[in-house]
This record gives structure tokens, sequence and C-alpha cells, in this order.
């Protein structure tokens, strides 16, 4: 039986620790799945924060939840919304991280769309033109770094 896109991105938010992600995106994301973080393409912005851009597999899932930890602490994960329509989900919600270099404290939104097509228990890459993948994480809100990490 096939998940549902929610259920999907459900699963891969709740394995997103450092050492659960690398099992998840290779259980849960499409080898061909396309990530996009906070915008396209910004090779300044990528200097500092390397996960951020348009990246195609299942590898910049596993980068992303490994390379934070090097940055932020993440002291909470609240999702507060998640809903979706045929091969749309839609994700809100709020964190609170830790500069790892200066112990600042910040807490932030976060809006994640994901788009993809149930076949077996993943989501494969459709037509769209946000992130097409199973279970996807495009960032839209932009992550709040007031500490300057």
């Amino acid at each position: 039986m096939s998940a549902m896109p929610t259920d999907v991105v459900k699963d891969f938010l709740q394995n997103t620790a450092p050492d659960k992600v690398q099992a998840a995106a290779r259980r849960l994301v499409a080898d061909d799945a396309t990530y996009i973080s906070l915008n396209f393409d910004n090779p300044e912005l990528k200097k500092i924060l390397p996960w951020t851009g348009t990246s195609k597999g299942q590898r910049p899932f596993i980068d992303t939840g490994t390379r934070v930890a090097g940055y932020w602490t993440i002291e909470e994960f609240n999702v507060t919304e998640l809903f979706g329509a045929g091969e749309n989900v839609a994700v809100f919600g709020s964190f609170r991280y830790r500069s790892v270099s200066l112990g600042k404290v910040v807490t932030s939104p976060f809006s994640i769309h994901a788009k993809g097509a149930r076949r077996q228990d993943r989501l494969l890459p459709v037509h769209g033109r946000y992130v097409r993948v199973g279970p996807v994480v495009q960032q839209e809100g932009e992550v709040d770094d007031q500490d300057g990490s």
C-alpha cells in the first residue's frame, strides 16, 4: 500500500537528525528529487550556508541534516500545520536553534512545500514550479540568521 504524500513528508521530518537523516532520505526521497532551500541559486549565500540553492538527488537532503548540525543545535522543532491536497504538501512551523559558534538562541518560522506523486512508499518527481520530490523540503520562509553564523 502506498503512503500518502503527507505521511511521507511527516516521516521524513521526524527523521532529520544527523544520525537518522541518511536512512530517511534513502528510504523516502526519490533518486531524482529536486531540493531548493532559501533560493534557486545564490553563490555568495552558498559560501555561508552550503545547503542553500537548488540541488538534485538524495544527497542534498542528507547534507542539510548533517551540515546544519555544524552551525546550529536544534533545540526545538515544531510543526504547527501539515496538510495536503493531491500531490501538494504544505508544512508550517517554527524551530529554536542555538548557534554553535556564538551560543545565541534564535526562534525562526519555516515553511515547506513538497510536490510529488505516490508510487510505492516514496514521493516521486512530477512537473512543478517548486521542489519536485518526495519528501521535499523547500524552505520558503527565510531562516532568520540573526546571529551571523
